[in-house]
Formats: C-alpha cells, structure tokens, sequence
C-alpha cells in the first residue's frame, strides 16, 4: 500500500485541503492509495472531516501545533504501520494530471539508487556561491531583527545537527516529497524544529540525511510541478512577487523611518 501523509494547520480554512482530498480521487492515481491528514492543532481545535470524505476511509491525526509541515508529515508515517511508500503533501498543494502517484512509484523503482522525490529542486549551487546571492542570503531575515546571512545560518544548523551539508546547497523543496519506509529508517525519520528558521534548516536537512545514507535526490518529472503543484510556489507570478518581497525587505525599516520623520 501506498500512503498519501498530507500536513494541514487549523489557522487555514479547510476549503483547500477539500479540494485537494476531492483531486485525489477525481484524478486516477492509477495506483491504490490510502490518504491519512495530520492536523497541527488539532489537539485544541479538531478536525472533523464531512462524512463524504471518511467514507472513502480518510483518516484524520489531531496533534498538537508544532514541528510545521514535516512534524505532521513526521507524526503521519510513524502512525502507518503497513505501507512500503509514502507520499508527503501540503494542503496547498492540488493534481495536475493523471497518473500522479504512479509516476512517483515508477521513478523510484526504476532507480534504486533514488531514495527522495520531489516536484521542485532548489539551490543548485555551492553553498559560496548561494551566500552571496543577495536574496537567498536574507531569505530568514525578519523586521526588526539584526540582520545575518541565512545561507551561513542554514549551513551551520546542518552541521550542529550532525547532517553532512555537502559541497552544494541542493534540496528538495519541502512541499511534495516521495520516499519508502526503508529510506525513511534509514534516516531515522524528518528533522523537525518549532523556530521558523531551524524548520527551514531542518526542511533542507531531509535532502541532505537521504544522501549521506548514499542515495540520491530526484525531480518525478522533467520540470517542476509536473503531476503536483502547489497554490504558491507553481505560480511564476508568486515565486517573482516573494523575491522582490525578499530584495526589498532590508530598506522596509528605512523608508517606514523616513515616513515617520516626514510626519512627525
């Protein structure tokens, strides 16, 4: 069996974890799947799914509010004791076509010597060479905070973790991933951390464990976003609206500073 693990947080409206539970279905995985929802916060606020959902066998885990996407994706997998394959989705993400679990499954049995698939591969550079770029160096900075570069940030995590960091900053985006359970023992499950940019670390740190167990990483198909996407980060107009959000982020003090002085 194949599990479908999908991380969901009370804080959104349910509409888009409805939706994408119905393209699962409407959509011919061509494979038989079960589907298991991790609800962070769920210890306070429980999700209830409609009936027309749990009677396709849908299961909800309530848990409580941490470890982000992978603490729910974590909790889901060590929740399921029957299935050989997994695959971890966000409730923001929605089926592009047919075949979409199938298409993992073969990829993944064609070559052995992948032990993580993705939709989407970042970073594909030397950590050097990613520290200097000027947007992926302030991508954790936060207002008001000393600014520092996250790139050294991230790459330090790993190594305090354990994780070997490798010559490059290549990673999976953690937002559709596809593993076994052999791959997953292997490395003793996902890293998960409550403080956003240790959570990034740690989202990076799941690529990383998986090869240093000397497997490789892998996109399912050709391009990004090939059977999966997600509601942001699959939108060309998203991706360049956070990269300018990103670039302008150091000079928000400033001009809120200048206005104030206009003002004042």
């Amino acid at each position: 069996m194949i599990a479908v693990i999908i991380s969901y947080w009370t804080g959104h409206a349910p509409g888009r974890l409805y939706r994408l539970l119905s393209q699962l279905y409407r959509h011919d995985a061509r494979l038989p799947f079960s589907v298991t929802v991790v609800c962070n916060g769920g210890d306070k606020n429980p999700l209830v799914l409609p009936r027309r959902y749990t009677k396709r066998g849908i299961k909800v885990l309530n848990r409580a509010n941490s470890g982000y996407n992978i603490g729910a994706w974590e909790h889901g997998w060590r929740n399921d004791h029957g299935s050989k394959y997994f695959l971890f989705l966000q409730d923001e993400c929605h089926i592009v076509k047919r075949g979409w679990l199938k298409a993992f499954v073969d990829k993944i049995q064609a070559s052995p010597e992948i032990g993580l698939l993705g939709e989407s591969i970042n970073w594909k550079r030397s950590w050097e060479e990613q520290r200097s770029n000027p947007i992926a160096a302030k991508c954790l900075n936060r207002d008001g905070e000393e600014p520092f570069n996250s790139i050294d940030f991230l790459r330090d995590f790993l190594v305090r973790q354990g994780i070997p960091p490798g010559e490059t900053a290549e990673h999976l985006q953690s937002l559709i991933l596809f593993s076994s359970r052999k791959v997953l023992q292997a490395i003793d499950g996902f890293p998960c951390r409550d403080i956003y940019a240790e959570a990034v670390g740690a989202e990076i740190g799941i690529s990383k464990k998986v090869v240093a167990q000397g497997y490789k990483i892998a996109m399912v198909g050709d391009k990004p976003y090939s059977y999966i996407g997600h509601r942001q980060w699959s939108a060309g107009w998203y991706k360049r609206w956070i990269m300018l959000k990103l670039f302008l982020r150091p000079y928000k003090g400033r001009v809120e500073a200048w206005f104030a002085k206009g003002t004042g």
